[in-house]
């Protein structure tokens, strides 16, 4: 059991020790590829120095100009370093109007990387937004993510980043330089629209609801040939003067629906009445006169017991009673 708890602790003691070693050697590697760069750089310039004054070819370095602009020499950027979203830079040195600037070795996850004359010109400065220069300042690198890309210099591409805002105007943009994905969501306002530029194509089907549509902008042109079923209809909303002349068909009319207050005075003539339609109970008293009765019409059958007295009789006799 013990001799078990003791090769167990010796492993630890093992993975520790190879865990040490590793991160030691790794720092060690990284800070002597540093230290040796430095040397290198300081060697090449006392050499290329002795060089000129020994009327011999040389170089001519940063250290012997007297530029108006920042020159950054003897540099190194690492990526993702010393983690990943990170960029270090070791062994720079800034040459501004005569003087030579060593810089502080460092690393930052900020977006920009900048160097200030009036601030700490011995250290670069760093933040997340796009800092504000004078023009002894100057941008030095833009970190996209833990890769570096230097903007200080001529020649080198330029990063979108460091794009002063509101600097690209109308007459920077090529003609469709800005396509769909250019244009953030929401980002089409109605003061961009101009007159007419949506049309039906542009819009998606169920697009247009209720809300969308203004007071009186559906106009007899805009409904289609039998858009307008009944469901469609308020109640009471066809009034008479929506019905055209002669519209109202047979067919059209409920069993039962023409009561006597929809017949006009008058209405009713001798060809609407059918055959045997007016019996004895559509006749008034009295309404049948003499010229309602036809000639013959009063036959024997129809005259009452006693109903004939004498002043009805037109006979050329003399009767006795």
């Amino acid at each position: 059991m013990k001799k078990r708890a003791r090769i167990k602790n010796n492993r630890m003691r093992a993975a520790i020790r190879q865990t040490v070693e590793e991160a030691v050697n790794q720092a060690f590697t990284e800070g002597f590829k540093s230290v040796l760069h430095d040397i290198t750089y300081r060697i090449d310039s006392l050499m290329n120095m002795g060089r000129m004054q020994a009327g011999m070819s040389h170089k001519i370095t940063s250290e012997m100009l007297n530029l108006a602009m920042p020159v950054l020499d003897g540099f190194t950027f690492t990526d993702n370093s010393p983690a990943a979203g990170s960029v270090a830079w070791a062994d720079c040195n800034i040459m501004y109007k005569g003087t030579k600037y060593t810089i502080t070795n460092g690393d930052t996850t900020d977006k920009y990387i900048y160097w200030m004359l009036g601030t700490t010109p011995t250290t670069f400065q760093t933040s997340n937004t796009k800092p504000v220069l004078s023009d002894d300042d100057i941008l030095i690198c833009v970190n996209n993510g833990g890769i570096h890309q230097l903007v200080i210099g001529e020649g080198r591409m330029v990063d979108g980043a460091i794009l002063l805002d509101g600097s690209i105007g109308s007459g920077e943009l090529g003609s469709g330089a800005v396509t769909t994905s250019k244009i953030a969501s929401q980002a089409i306002t109605n003061g961009l629209l101009a007159n007419d530029a949506v049309d039906s194509s542009n819009i998606v089907s169920g697009a247009v609801t209720e809300a969308k549509i203004g007071s009186g902008a559906v106009v007899a042109g805009k409904i289609g040939a039998g858009a307008v079923g009944e469901t469609n209809i308020a109640s009471n909303a066809v009034t008479d003067g929506k019905i055209a002349d002669g519209a109202v068909k047979e067919g059209k009319i409920s069993t039962g629906a023409v009561t006597e207050t929809k017949l006009g005075s008058g209405a009713v003539t001798t060809t609407k009445l059918a055959d045997n339609a007016v019996d004895t109970g559509k006749i008034n008293n009295g309404a049948v006169s003499s010229s309602k009765i036809a000639d013959g019409a009063v036959i024997g059958a129809k005259i009452g017991a006693g109903q004939v007295a004498t002043d009805k009789l037109s006979i050329a006799s003399h009767l006795l009673f």
